[in-house]
């Protein structure tokens, strides 16, 4: 069966709203320590008040402490730093703002700041800026969807050295968006990728071999990029994998087949446990037959609902947890009130 390079599909590991990082960028000299900090907000044009308090040694500091408030937490300071160092014109403090308002950390959420600052950074130069502002451009929801910028925008970032950009961009002349459609130069960057090490890549690539798209047709290569991707914490991958395991693709030839299900059966709930609603899907169907687990009419039920939550319904499950009993009912509620609980931090 063809599959089609969805950008919901190979682009999921672009962290629109992950944990900031810093690149190794040199950033503008600091200017004097009396400069007055006015810096407006690139959407409404109004000022953003300086901190009540300024940090006493924010000019003296590297702009990285911006980000290590971020990481520790410390979204107050974070967002004070990061504004007194884009005043500067630091760019990698304004992409830090961008992601703090994509993901609400210590502000309002607002997308369309995420996007202005965003626009901001890679106007000079910041690399995860263009691939953050590029996955903006092509999903269309906050701005107009302008693939033939985000193609620009993944170019200049790969030029730099960008991962996550050669990724995308293959994607991109695979399907023709934005740029000519070029299946061998699509598979020649996600090969780059893959072997730099990027887990989204490497699934890429485990699919192109599968297909023999731009590259030679080749079971055996194709779940081994499967595994690379698997073991870094794919989930479409370690279900590729769990699959091909299932069919006698992938694996050692000499394997069992009870060795065979025991490993699928791992990758399944890997990918499961991660949150997959295809994986839990089909990990509630092999407990409620006893398929490579033990039976379980309660573990049946609880993935089930963990699928649906994910937008996955499946009617044949629906019928099977109707017949669960009362007790059993109360447990699967219990399971599932476990997962919607914070973290007890006295657990680790």
């Amino acid at each position: 069966m063809r599959r089609v390079f969805t950008l919901a599909l190979l682009l999921s590991a672009i962290p629109v709203i992950a944990k900031p990082v810093l690149a190794q960028e040199t950033t503008p000299p600091p200017p004097s320590p009396v400069e007055t900090i006015v810096v407006e907000t690139p959407v409404t044009g109004d000022p953003i008040p300086a901190p009540e308090a300024p940090p006493p040694d924010s000019f003296a500091l590297d702009p990285a402490v911006a980000f290590e408030a971020f990481a520790a937490g410390n979204y107050q300071r974070a967002f004070d730093l990061a504004i007194t160092f884009a005043n500067r014109g630091d760019r990698q403090a304004k992409r830090l703002l961008g992601q703090m308002y994509a993901g609400g950390f210590g502000v309002t959420e607002s997308q369309e700041e995420a996007l202005a600052w965003y626009r901001l950074a890679s106007e000079e130069g910041d690399t995860q800026a263009k691939v953050l502002l590029a996955t903006m451009l092509l999903d269309g929801v906050v701005t107009e969807r302008n693939e033939a910028e985000a193609a620009d925008l993944l170019q200049g970032a790969y030029e730099q050295g960008n991962t996550q950009a050669a990724q995308m961009l293959g994607v991109l002349y695979l399907e023709g968006r934005g740029t000519n459609r070029d299946i061998m130069r699509g598979a020649e960057l996600i090969r780059e990728a893959a072997d730099a090490g990027d887990p989204t890549a490497q699934y890429t690539l485990g699919i192109l071999y599968n297909e023999g798209a731009g590259v030679r047709l080749d079971t055996s290569e194709s779940y081994a990029w499967f595994l690379r991707a698997a073991r870094q914490g794919n989930t479409e991958a370690q279900i590729e994998l769990a699959l091909g395991l299932l069919r006698g693709e992938a694996g050692d030839p000499a394997l069992s087949e009870e060795r065979r299900i025991d490993d699928a059966m791992f990758w399944l709930r890997r990918a499961a446990e991660a949150g997959n609603p295809l994986a839990e899907n089909r990990l509630a169907h092999a407990y409620a037959q006893g398929y490579g687990v033990p039976f379980d009419r309660v573990q049946a039920a609880y993935f089930h609902s963990r699928a649906v939550s994910g937008g996955l319904p499946d009617a044949r499950l629906d019928a099977y947890v109707a017949t669960l009993t009362e007790d059993e009912r109360a447990e699967v509620q219990r399971l599932v009130e476990r997962d919607r609980a914070p973290p007890n931090p006295f657990d680790n």
